[in-house]
């Protein structure tokens, strides 16, 4: 029987504001940097703005739905949950997507009704160009 470690109350624990790239990279990808280097040649897991910029795709290859699939990532199926959850949090935070301890601040002005701000757009990510597709595949 194999088990993954218990990181159930590290997730817990890590309040969003904590959720830095230095505390992501540290914790959860510094491991598959190291044990998988060739990934580097796909995205560099060490560049924070590469990880930043494919967040969307972080989410939706570490889905715990995609586990028993040869999508999943990472292949050897050694993340755990209390470290996906963090992962996807970060990845949330990079979105623009409120997690459940953030607080959103509204700065109302004088006549003007207050409205939160706008959800970053769902069909692309920040930063990156409309049209620019990421398929593991194309990077060889």
């Amino acid at each position: 029987m194999r088990t993954l470690p218990f990181d159930d109350k590290l997730a817990a624990d890590t309040p969003d504001n904590a959720l830095t790239w230095e505390f992501v990279y540290a914790n959860i990808l510094m491991t598959y940097d190291a044990i998988a280097p060739r990934m580097s040649t796909i995205i560099d897991l060490s560049d924070a703005d590469a990880v930043r910029t494919f967040a969307r795709r972080f989410k939706e290859v570490t889905s715990p739905e995609l586990f028993e699939s040869s999508r999943y990532m990472p292949v050897t199926r050694d993340l755990s949950r209390g470290k996906r959850t963090l992962l996807h949090r970060f990845c949330d935070l990079v979105l623009g997507i409120a997690s459940a301890d953030e607080s959103v601040t509204v700065v109302q002005t004088a006549g003007e009704p207050a409205s939160p701000p706008p959800p970053p757009g769902r069909d692309r990510l920040p930063g990156v160009p409309v049209g620019t597709f990421f398929d593991k595949r194309d990077a060889q």
